[in-house]
């Protein structure tokens, strides 16, 4: 059978098992090893799916993925959360829209070390919905923030969506690391100044918060040291080159046990919960990784990725009229598939014509990062949309939360277009980073 016959029987098979309900991590692995049964035979699919399970299982950039997620999990369990929003609301919730703008950076910080956006919007709903709907926030303008600040937490380093997307790209983790700082401290920004400027229009929507002295201000400053050294020593480490990113998750893991231990928030339910909860999600992620890895080997060896790159050359299209319809894939992808399973799912396909096209993997590993950040607020997945309807489901719907992200969503497009505009704001820092 035709080799690219036989892809484009595997997309729509694909397409039909994920709505079908069955996990994007046995649907690749299905359609992996069925695309090279029917290619070569049985024995070839098999034998490259046990190849391809046991080479990337073992891989030492692979243990990143457990340490992290456990560097997450300790400290979301850890209860810091709730210091480090008091310490941002003394010091910027005193102007229009303060709170929602301490939001904003809340969760920017929290999903610095957590990496997961859900966990983000879960952990710092519980604590800053409450406080704004004390002093009044219009339900919308809370229930938007939150949904579109948890997002942060994918592209702020550490990141698993980054070491996903290196895995399956082969590139380095640590550039990518470095590479999502300053888009996402910009991510941030562009949405604190649309809150405020919203706020300042209608106060109404977020007056501003209570008052607070320098006194009260500057003691507030040790409650965030907890978070402050985590990142120092794993992003610290990575960009000084004295650890590489395996080495500064297992540092950081041990760190963050060591931390909390010390300050006595950690009991033994807590750290057990945590280790659960950290060997599912492994478990779940490298099932993805390896279903995906046959399948991007299936589209490798059939010669159908040649034939993709030499149609893409022969177009007489700028490529940044193709970059934007590749967007528009992903914001169409979002709609239907999780951030993990949609990199999983397309990066096999769309990195090697990104690559034909001439764009730097590190810069572009940094945009889809921030267009899957578009899929976590997009109907009718919109995973985060849900968590924080469930935790505002007494002030507002589901619908409307829905709607009241819309804002930030205008917010995320002029962030890809500035990206897009000005590569050199996500490859600086990568490229002042030292050993490479």
């Amino acid at each position: 059978m035709d080799p690219a016959l036989i892809c484009f029987l595997a997309i729509i098979v694909m397409l039909t098992l994920i709505f079908l309900g069955v996990p994007i991590g046995f649907t690749l692995v299905i359609v992996g090893v069925g695309s090279f049964w029917l290619a070569m035979g049985l024995m070839q699919g098999t034998a490259m799916l046990a190849m391809t399970a046991w080479h990337y299982s073992t891989r030492w950039i692979m243990v990143c993925v457990p340490l992290f997620i456990l560097t997450g999990m300790l400290v979301q369990r850890a209860g810091v959360a709730a210091g480090m929003y008091e310490m941002l609301n003394r010091w910027l919730g005193r102007v229009y829209g303060g709170l929602a703008i301490v939001t904003t950076w809340a969760c920017a910080i929290f999903g610095a070390i957590t990496g997961s956006s859900a966990a983000t919007a879960a952990a710092m709903g519980s604590i800053a919905y409450p406080v704004m709907k004390k002093y009044k926030y219009h339900p919308e303008l809370a229930a938007g923030t939150l949904a579109a600040s948890g997002t942060l937490g994918i592209l702020i380093p550490p990141s698993l969506n980054m070491i996903i997307y290196a895995v399956l790209t082969e590139q380095s983790v640590g550039r990518l690391f470095i590479g999502g700082i300053i888009p996402g401290i910009l991510s941030a920004l562009i949405y604190a100044l649309m809150i405020y400027f919203r706020a300042r229009r209608n106060p109404t929507l977020g007056p501003k918060g209570p008052f607070y002295t320098w006194h009260q201000r500057w003691e507030s400053l040790p409650w965030i040291w907890h978070i402050a050294l985590l990142f120092l020593i794993v992003i610290g480490g990575i960009y000084s080159g004295i650890f590489s990113p395996t080495e500064a998750a297992g540092v950081g893991a041990f760190a963050a046990f060591v931390i909390f231990s010390l300050t006595k928030r950690m009991t033994l339910s807590k750290l057990l919960d945590a280790l659960g909860e950290t060997g599912r999600l492994s478990a779940m992620i490298l099932i993805i990784i390896i279903g995906a890895l046959i399948f991007s080997r299936f589209i490798a060896v059939s010669g159908v990725a040649d034939q993709m790159i030499t149609w893409v050359a022969g177009l007489s299209y700028n490529r940044y009229i193709i970059l934007f319809i590749l967007i528009l894939i992903y914001f169409i992808l979002g709609m239907i598939l999780d951030v993990i399973g949609m990199l999983a799912v397309s990066l096999p396909i769309i990195f090697p014509i990104v690559m034909e096209l001439g764009f730097d993997p590190i810069w572009f590993g940094i945009l889809i990062t921030k267009v899957s950040e578009v899929a976590l607020i997009t109907p009718p997945i919109g995973v985060n949309v849900y968590v924080v309807a469930g935790i505002a489901k007494d002030d507002i719907s589901t619908e409307r939360c829905f709607m009241a992200i819309f804002p930030f969503f205008l917010m995320d497009i002029l962030t890809i277009i500035i990206l897009i505009a000005f590569p050199a704001l996500t490859l600086w820092l990568p490229n002042t980073m030292m050993g490479q």
